[in-house]
């Protein structure tokens, strides 16, 4: 996720792991501000 932005083919999305996954990749960091 870090790298792509995207989960990779093999990871099931109905997972609440791959949820917190994609959920903290689209919070933004304090660096950015």
């Amino acid at each position: 996720v870090e790298a792509t932005g995207d989960l990779p083919d093999c990871a099931r999305r109905s997972w609440s792991t791959c949820d917190d996954l994609l959920a903290a990749a689209e919070q933004s960091s304090l660096a950015e501000f």
